[in-house]
C-alpha cells in the first residue's frame, strides 16, 4: 500500500494515499476558508476568528506578529476557557468543529500544518487531524510528529492522516504542551489539503481539480516581521530549464568531480525511447537506462536502478518501516520536477520512528524544481519521516525563483545517516529562500560542496539535530561555509 507525502510533493498512489499520493500531482487547494488559513479578520467581524478553544486557552487576533499577511492568532492559556478547563498543562485549539468542520470524504488523505511561535517559551507542539461523523461526533485524532518551540522563532508542525469510514467533518487542531495560564502562543498560515484526489462531490464546497501540481509544505519558516537581508549578486549565468525531449540530444555521462547541469546529464542516446510513467512495487527489482520517462515511483520494498535518464516531472520514493529495504541508484539523471522521499508506516502515515535503512544512492545528477505558485512550497530534495543511508554524490540541487515566500530551501531534509558529498545547492531566476539547505537529523554531513548565498543564511541554523558541514564553500566568492 503506498502513500506518498511528497514532501509534499502531494502524490497518491492507486493502493493508498498520504500527503503524497498515487501517481499524479495535485493542486493545493486550502480547505480551510482565508479567515482560518490567515487569520486577517477582526474578532468582531464576519467570518470571526475561524477558531476554537478545545482547553485551557483563550483567543484573540493580534497584529504583534505574523508570517501570512498582518495577524495571527493571540493564543494565551487560561483557567477561564469557555469550553474546558481542566490540569494538564496544555493548552487546545482548533478550526471549527464537529458539523461545521470542513467536509471530508472517508478513505481519503488530508495533510494539515500552521505556523506557531512563542516569544520566550519553548513547548512542544503538534498539528492534529480530528475526524468527525455525520452527526458531529468524535471519531478519531491523527496526531503530527511533536516539534519544540524555539522562542520568537516559528516553528511549523505538521499532521496526515486518512479519513476513516464514517468520516464527513475534519477539524485542524494544535496542541500545546508544558503550557500554563498565562503563556502566550501565535499561530497563523493554517492549511487543511486534500493529498490525495477527493471524489466529485458537489456538497463539499471545495474545488476537486487534479492538475499536474506539486506541492510543499515547510518546515520552518522565518517571521515576515524579519527584514529582508540583500541579495547576494551572482557573476553565473543562471542554469536554464532543460530542453524539450523532442530535442535531447545525446550527451555523454558526468565525468566524477564535473558539476552536472540540465545539458550535461540525462540519456546518452540521441533518440531516447520514450516509456512513460516508471513505478516499481514491493518484491520488483527493476533497470532503467538512456531513457525518457514522464515520473518514477518506487513504493516500499521496491528496487530501481536507473541511469543516464531525463524525468519529465518528479522522482518520488516511499520507504515504509516494516518491508524490506528500498532501493533508489539514480545516476546521470535530469530530474525537472524535484526530487521526494516520504517514509511511511504501514497505514501509510509518515513515520517519524526509528529511521527506516534505505538504499538511495543518487550520483551525478542534476535535479531541479519550479517555483512555488505563491501558496505552496518547495525545494529540489524533500524528505519527511526518516530514513537511514542515503548518499548524495556530485549531485547539483537547484531551487527556481525569484523569492516569493513558497521555498523552504533548495534541500528540506528529515533523515539521519546521510552524505552529501561534493553537491551544488543554488539557484535559478533569482535567490529563492530565506536559507540554502535545510538539514535535520542525527549523523547528517554534508562536506565538499558549493553552496549559492540566500536571503538570510546559508543554513538554516535551528534544525535539531544539525548536520555536520565540511569543506564547503560558496561558489561566487570562494568564501567557506559554515555553521
Amino acid at each position: 500500500m503506498a502513500t506518498t507525502f511528497g514532501g509534499f510533493l502531494f502524490f497518491v498512489s492507486a493502493c493508498a494515499a498520504g500527503p503524497d499520493g498515487g501517481s499524479i500531482h495535485i493542486e493545493a487547494v486550502n480547505l480551510l476558508d482565508h479567515q482560518q488559513s490567515s487569520l486577517e479578520a477582526s474578532p468582531t467581524e464576519i467570518p470571526g476568528p475561524g477558531w476554537e478553544t478545545q482547553g485551557n486557552a483563550v483567543l484573540e487576533r493580534s497584529t504583534t506578529v505574523s508570517t501570512d499577511g498582518e495577524a495571527s492568532l493571540r493564543v494565551e492559556g487560561s483557567e477561564y476557557d469557555p469550553v474546558h478547563t481542566d490540569d494538564s498543562g496544555t493548552i487546545r485549539i482548533a478550526t471549527s468543529t464537529a458539523t461545521s468542520g470542513v467536509r471530508v470524504h472517508p478513505g481519503t488523505i488530508y495533510a494539515g500544518w500552521l505556523d506557531v511561535m512563542s516569544r520566550s517559551g519553548a513547548s512542544p507542539v503538534r498539528c492534529e487531524l480530528r475526524w468527525y461523523d455525520r452527526d458531529g461526533a468524535i471519531l478519531r485524532t491523527d496526531e503530527g510528529r511533536e516539534v519544540t518551540e524555539r522562542p520568537s522563532r516559528w516553528r511549523t508542525p505538521i499532521c496526515l492522516g486518512r479519513a476513516p469510514t464514517g468520516a464527513s467533518y475534519a477539524a485542524l487542531r494544535l496542541h500545546v504542551a508544558n503550557s500554563g495560564p498565562g503563556d502566550v502562543h501565535y499561530v497563523d498560515n493554517a492549511w487543511l489539503i486534500a493529498a490525495s484526489p477527493e471524489p466529485t462531490d458537489q456538497t463539499a464546497g471545495v474545488s476537486t481539480t487534479v492538475p499536474q501540481k506539486s506541492v510543499a509544505p515547510p518546515t520552518t519558516q522565518p517571521s515576515t516581521t524579519q527584514p529582508p537581508a540583500p541579495q547576494p549578486s551572482t557573476t553565473q549565468a543562471p542554469e536554464s530549464s532543460a530542453p524539450p525531449s523532442s530535442e535531447m540530444p545525446g550527451v555523454a555521462p558526468v565525468a566524477s568531480g564535473v558539476r552536472p547541469t540540465s545539458s550535461n546529464t540525462g540519456p546518452t542516446v540521441s533518440s531516447p525511447k520514450k516509456i512513460g510513467k516508471v513505478e516499481v512495487f514491493a518484491g520488483q527489482d527493476v533497470t532503467i537506462s538512456d531513457v525518457i520517462t514522464d515520473q518514477i515511483v518506487v513504493h516500499g520494498g521496491g528496487k530501481l536502478t536507473a541511469t543516464n535518464v531525463r524525468v519529465n516531472s518528479s522522482v518520488v520514493v516511499l520507504p515504509e518501516s516494516g518491508v524490506a529495504k528500498t532501493k533508489l541508484h539514480l545516476d546521470n539523471a535530469l530530474v525537472t520536477n524535484g526530487l521526494t522521499i516520504n517514509t511511511i508506516d504501514g497505514s501509510g502515515n509518515l513515520h517519524w520512528g526509528p529511521a527506516v535503512p534505505v538504499d538511495i544512492k543518487v550520483s551525478n545528477s542534476w535535479i531541479r524544481h519550479p517555483q512555488g505558485s505563491g501558496t505552496d512550497h518547495t525545494e529540489a530534495l524533500a524528505a519527511f519521516g526518516y530514513t537511514s543511508g542515503a548518499m548524495f554524490i556530485n549531485d547539483t540541487f537547484i531551487q527556481d525563483g525569484p523569492f516569493n515566500g513558497t521555498a523552504t530551501a533548495t534541500i528540506n531534509w528529515h533523515g539521519d545517516n546521510t552524505t552529501f558529498d561534493g553537491c551544488y545547492f543554488g539557484w535559478n531566476g533569482q535567490t529563492a529562500a530565506w536559507f540554502t539547505v535545510y538539514v535535520e537529523g542525527t549523523n547528517n554531513v554534508v562536506r565538499n560542496s558549493h553552496l549559492e548565498a540566500a536571503r538570510a543564511g546559508y543554513i538554516y541554523p535551528d534544525s535539531t539535530p544539525p548536520a555536520t558541514y565540511n569543506n564547503n564553500t560558496d561558489p561566487q566568492t570562494g568564501n567557506p561555509v559554515t555553521r
